[in-house]
């Protein structure tokens, strides 16, 4: 019984994206893709995890709260990543949603190779989530705050990794091994 198989016995079609892949033929390519994507989200996601990192520490003091944020704040980024990998393997068929995956890459790579004038002095610190925003609406405690913070970040962060890693693969159980 095949991935599609499986689908249909559930009702659901959302995994068949994933399981048209020929799971019991990998390729040397596909390991190389996989490789590839592993040290591409490696180099891109370091200074992702330096500032999440930092903003647990600087937003809760208990290491307990700090522990339990970050390890949240993992788990939403995987679960995002993953729904994001299914909607963009449906979403990379059309032409123009390519072409502005690139040209916001391209932007990215000017924008840190010349940056405006005065853009260093500017110092780009977060709003204490826990005072203002939409947590002081929400009432929401400073560990769940901290948590809303990183998923936002995250989500954020994870934008340009994500494109990049559409370039490399539109196969999603690639892309899922490769993250």
């Amino acid at each position: 019984m095949n991935g599609s198989e499986y689908a249909l016995l559930a009702g659901i079609n959302l995994s068949a994206p994933l399981f048209h892949a020929p799971w019991g033929i990998v390729t040397g390519k596909n390991l190389m893709d996989i490789g590839t994507l592993v040290i591409l989200e490696g180099l891109l996601s370091f200074d992702n995890a330096l500032a999440l990192a930092a903003t647990v520490k600087s937003r809760l003091s208990d290491p307990v709260d700090q522990k339990h944020a970050l390890r949240y704040g993992i788990w939403g980024a995987y679960i995002f990543r993953t729904l994001v990998i299914f909607l963009g393997v449906t979403l990379m068929k059309i032409e123009w949603v390519k072409a502005g995956a690139a040209a916001y890459l391209i932007w990215l790579a000017a924008a840190e190779l010349w940056p405006k004038s005065g853009s260093e002095a500017d110092d780009e610190t977060l709003p204490d989530a826990h005072e203002r925003g939409i947590s002081k609406y929400l009432k929401l405690s400073p560990l769940w705050s901290t948590i809303l913070a990183v998923e936002l970040m995250d989500i954020m962060f994870s934008i340009d990794s994500i494109g990049v890693a559409f370039a490399i693969s539109s196969e999603p159980w690639i892309l899922i091994a490769g993250a």
